[in-house]
This record gives C-alpha cells, sequence and structure tokens, in this order.
C-alpha cells in the first residue's frame, strides 16, 4: 500500500503542490528518496529516521521509497522532512490516512525531533486554500504567518511528538490531551508548548512591531538580514512615528519634492554635498506613505516569507517596506537570484521604498539591473530549467554626490575636482536609467540658521495643514522656463510639518487618482496620460518654451506633466495649470559639471 501527504515546494514566490508517496517493501532495509531532490532532500533521511527514534519508533527491516511528485519539478530544502515524516507515519500505520486528507504540512526537523522553521509557508498556505484544504501543519514559529489566511486552520508544533499529539497519537510516556494543545484557530486553552493566541482576523497587524528598520544585506534573498520597515503608521495612523519630517531642517523644497514623489509613486534622486539632509529625508519617505492594504500585507508578507525574512514574526508584515542596500550589492542581491533562486532587494522593496545610497558607487551592471524593473514593475529571471518573476513595484528614491569628493556647489568652494573627472562620476547614472526617474532635484546645503535651527518650529497637533496652495502665478507668465525659480506650493513658513500632516495630504491625493485611472501617477503612458492629465492654454505656454529651451525630450516631456498631474492632485485641481507646470519644472535639476 502507497500513503500519501501533501506538501509545497518554492518557485520564486510560488508554492507548488508536492505530493509525497511513501511505499513500504520486503527486502533488505533501504531508504530511498527520488524525484529530483536536492542535496537537502536526500539528506532527509537520516534526519527522519534520529527524529523518529526520538520519539520510540524504529523502522522495520524493509526497503522504504519514497516519492516526490511531480518528479520533473526540481525540489530543495529541508522543509520537506515533515510530510515525508508524516507519510511514512502512515505507511507504518502509526498515524490514520485521514489525519492527513486534507492538510498541507512543511516542516524541517533536527536530529532530536524538534521542528525548526522554515521559508514559504504564507504561500504554501495560500496554495493550501485555492486547493480546497482545510488545514495547514507547521513548525510553530511559522504559526503565525499561517493563521492570516482565515479560515484555513493552522497546526503548529514545536517537535515530532506535538505532532503525534495533534494527530491524535499516543507516545510512549506521554499521555495524548483531548484536544491538540497547538492547534490554532480553534477554542480552548493553550498549554505548554503551545503558540500565543492569534490577533482576530480584522486586526491581522499585532503591536509592538519595529518602528523603522533597514537592511544592508547582499546576498539574493537577504539570508539573515534585518527587516526593513517604515513607520508605525500602518496600524495607528495617529501615533507619531519614531522617523518624522518634522525632524529635517530646512529643505523646504526637497520635503515638498518627497511628498510630490510619495504621492505620486514617482522615482526621486536627490543630489547634494554630505550632510545635506538626503538620507535623512530618504529614510522618512515611509511615513508619509498610505498604510499597506490587507492584499498589499499578503503580498509583501509572501515575498519576505519566500527570504525565509518571516520566521519568528508577529504574522503579516503590516507597514511600508524600507530596504536600503550596500552600495557594493551585487545583481543577484539587488534583483534576485542564487542556485535556488530567491528575491532580490527591489522584490523585498515590494509595494515600499527602496534607498539606493551613493548611487554613482553601484556598479554599473547593477544600476543597469533596474531598468526592466522600474519600467515593467517585475524582474524575470531565467535558468536554464526555469524562468521566475518576482513582483517588484516600488519606489526608488536615490541619493548621490555632485563630484567623487562631494563638494561640488558647496558656497565653501571645496570642491579641486578635474572638470573630466566630474563628467565622468555624473555618467555613471546613464542616461537611460534617469529617464526612468521623474524627479531629479539638486539639495542645497544648509544655512547656519537652518543648522541652528533659528527661526522653525515644529507643528504642534497632529491634524492635517489646510490644503491652501500658495503658488507664485506671476512666473507663470513672466519668467522663462529655463530660469524659473523654485515654486513651492507650501514654501517654508518658519513651521515644519509632521509626517502625519504630509501624510494626510498624501492619502487624499493618492485616492483621488486610484479613483480616477486606477493607478498611481507615475504609471500613466500615452493615451491614458493625454486623458487624465489635461493643460490649460497657460500651461501649455510654459511647456513650449520649456521644449525649446530645455531641449525637452519626448519622455522628458511625459515625465514633467506626469508630475504636473501629481501637483494637481495635491492641489485639489482638475486640470493642469501653469504652477504646477511651474513646479513640476523646477524638479528637473541641471547638475553642475565644472567646479569653476
Amino acid at each position: 500500500m502507497v500513503a500519501h501527504a501533501q506538501s509545497a515546494t518554492l518557485i520564486g514566490v510560488e508554492a507548488r503542490l508536492i505530493e509525497v508517496e511513501v511505499e513500504l517493501t520486503q527486502g533488505l532495509p533501504y531508504f530511498a528518496i527520488i524525484g529530483l531532490g536536492d542535496a537537502a532532500v536526500q539528506e532527509a533521511k537520516y534526519r527522519i529516521q534520529a527524529a523518529l527514534r526520538s520519539c520510540d519508533i524504529d523502522l522495520p527491516h524493509k526497503r522504504v521509497t519514497i516519492n516526490l511528485a511531480p518528479a520533473a519539478l526540481r525540489k530543495d530544502g529541508a522543509s520537506l522532512d515533515l510530510p515525508m515524516t508524516m507519510g511514512l507515519l502512515i505507511a507504518l500505520g502509526i498515524v490514520r490516512a485521514s489525519q492527513m486528507e486534507s492538510c498541507l504540512a512543511l516542516g524541517e526537523l533536527s536530529l532530536s525531533g524538534r521542528l525548526r522553521p522554515v521559508r514559504g509557508v504564507l504561500p504554501s498556505a495560500t496554495l493550501a486554500r485555492r486547493l480546497g484544504l482545510r488545514r495547514i501543519l507547521v513548525p510553530l514559529e511559522n504559526a503565525a504567518e499561517a493563521e492570516a489566511l482565515a479560515p484555513l486552520e493552522t497546526l503548529g508544533a514545536a517537535s515530532l511528538k506535538d505532532v503525534l499529539r495533534i494527530v491524535g497519537v499516543k507516545t510512549s510516556g506521554d499521555a495524548a490531551p483531548t484536544r491538540p494543545a497547538s492547534v490554532r484557530g480553534q477554542q480552548g486553552e493553550p498549554s505548554h508548548g503551545s503558540a500565543p493566541e492569534a490577533p482576530e482576523a480584522s486586526d491581522p497587524c499585532p503591536p509592538g512591531l519595529p518602528s523603522d528598520a533597514t537592511s544592508s544585506t547582499e546576498a539574493a534573498g537577504s539570508r539573515g538580514s534585518a527587516q526593513g520597515s517604515s513607520s508605525d503608521l500602518a496600524r495607528t495612523p495617529h501615533r507619531r512615528p519614531s522617523l518624522d519630517m518634522v525632524d529635517v531642517r530646512g529643505q523646504a523644497i526637497a520635503k515638498r519634492a518627497m511628498e510630490v514623489a510619495a504621492t505620486g509613486g514617482h522615482n526621486i534622486l536627490l543630489i547634494g554635498s554630505p550632510g545635506a539632509g538626503k538620507t535623512m529625508l530618504a529614510r522618512r519617505v515611509p511615513s508619509i506613505l498610505p498604510a499597506l492594504s490587507v492584499e498589499e500585507q499578503i503580498e509583501v508578507t509572501s515575498i519576505w516569507s519566500s527570504a525565509g525574512l518571516t520566521v519568528g514574526g508577529p504574522g503579516l508584515v503590516c507597514e511600508r517596506p524600507f530596504r536600503a542596500p550596500h552600495h557594493s550589492i551585487s545583481s543577484a542581491g539587488l534583483i534576485g537570484g542564487g542556485s535556488s533562486i530567491r528575491p532580490g532587494e527591489i522584490s523585498l522593496a515590494h509595494r515600499g521604498v527602496l534607498f539606493l545610497d551613493e548611487m554613482p558607487e553601484l556598479p554599473r551592471r547593477v544600476l543597469e539591473s533596474l531598468r526592466q524593473p522600474l519600467e515593467e514593475q517585475k524582474v524575470v529571471l531565467s535558468r536554464a530549467r526555469e524562468s521566475v518573476a518576482f513582483p517588484a513595484d516600488f519606489m526608488l528614491v536615490g541619493a548621490a554626490n555632485p563630484c567623487p569628493c562631494g563638494w561640488l556647489g558647496h558656497p565653501s568652494g571645496r570642491c579641486l575636482c578635474p572638470d573630466e573627472s566630474i563628467r565622468r562620476y555624473q555618467g555613471r547614472i546613464s542616461g537611460a536609467l534617469l529617464d526612468r526617474i521623474d524627479i531629479v532635484l539638486m539639495i542645497p546645503s544648509l544655512t547656519s540658521a537652518e543648522l541652528l535651527d533659528e527661526g522653525t518650529s515644529p507643528r504642534s497637533g497632529h491634524d492635517p495643514a489646510p490644503d491652501d496652495v500658495a503658488a507664485t502665478p506671476s512666473l507663470a507668465t513672466s519668467t522663462p522656463a529655463s530660469k524659473t525659480t523654485a515654486v513651492i506650493a507650501r514654501p517654508d513658513t518658519g513651521v515644519r510639518e509632521s509626517s502625519l500632516q504630509i501624510r494626510a495630504r498624501v492619502v487624499k491625493a493618492r485616492a483621488h487618482a486610484l479613483e480616477r485611472s486606477g493607478h498611481l501617477n507615475a504609471r500613466l503612458r500615452g493615451r491614458e496620460l493625454k486623458r487624465v492629465a489635461t493643460v490649460d492654454d497657460e500651461a501649455r505656454s510654459i511647456l513650449r518654451r520649456a521644449i525649446d529651451q530645455l531641449q525637452l525630450s519626448a519622455r522628458s516631456l511625459e515625465r514633467t506633466i506626469r508630475v504636473a498631474r501629481t501637483i494637481a492632485d495635491l492641489n485639489g485641481q482638475p486640470k493642469i495649470h501653469a504652477p504646477e507646470i511651474a513646479e513640476a519644472l523646477q524638479y528637473r535639476s541641471r547638475v553642475p559639471t565644472s567646479s569653476t
């Protein structure tokens, strides 16, 4: 008789069903695992036998054959240890087959029988629910993650002995409880060894999540990296985040540009001398972004789970990801890869922010690998046997110095870099990549008054700032586009706004854009952009002068109109007027190429 158990293996961020078939036959004792498993799968026979001995279960002197179907699909990792063990226990007559008929199992076994956490639990739970299975059996440390998918019943176990208790088997020296102690999602008091109660389905984000952490990993999938997250706004929209825009001194234009970028999902590049506040601004972008929806939380958590970043966590990733890899990262670390393909930093930043500091310092090949993901919001990795697509819908925030020494354009005149060295340094970011960045802004150095925090104060309270717009209409008619000075929709009045106040405007404008076209303004192209971005005559006149004087290409013009559409949404304008076009043009800074 062939015993059956069900499990899953990861292909990218998707789980594929694995049917575990176990057969015991007469013959010399032998343990064979077939079905295109890697070394970790083949080594499972030693872990399984040791774990069974820890439960006082010895294998009979028979031939054991375990088949992992479909045989053509490559399997890797140790997550198949538990389902192979369950199939073997069914074949031995220790576990009833009915217990595993509608159950998907995942877990790695130690020699002592302890269950170790595995990656990919949420994608596997998604697969189980789609197939109509009722339960999923996972290590206790993965249970919170699987519980996000109600009404799927989650069974969390700390060891193989716990598993035997859950399925109703009595082991030597242990009394079997009437109800499994570590069953999740059921009524009853938890006993020793059970996991804490799960949060209610309506509130999948438990309190106490980290408010801000960044990653600086390079390995594909970021094994062992710190989790990157945004502020705590996703769960408590009225609580001030630990990283707040109110802490940023000066830089009114840059903060406004960040607000525009966050509203429209525009990629942004900040260029300025060291100490100007580029990194400080970038790390506060998640605090002004809207909260993740439940669907987005599941989507983000599935990606993080496939990279092994959710083990032991509270369940769903409830906050916008913020990833900040070091500039020495490889292509595989950024876009994904490895022998068993795992997501890279751009996929881990899905629905969040990817911050690339010292952008020109990244290898040219690594930078150029961003072009397809920025255009298509996904990355496709092809290998000899398979092709895997990872989602990569992120907001890129780049930071760069204007020259190798960093002091080009500084009032002190400290830059001594040769002109050729400056041009070579700035040329490390190709024109093709810059074409995919809607906002490029020069960040000025802080004045002495701004450094000493003189004349400014944080805005008190948490109410959103008024929506009035203080634009300068005279710029639209009297100033040529090439000499347009900064047009700030909310000029520096000496009062610094908090992230919550900025976020309120971002949420409102984003909602309007999504209602109008179904996606953010940064995704507008061609006819759709022409349909939703209506420009009045005065604004068209400014655009005409800008095309002539700034030699705008078709793609540059499209970028300017997209940004202007976002500014109009923030200003509550159905059409794009002259002030919106003038402000959008100022976010196309030209970086000086000479120190003289």
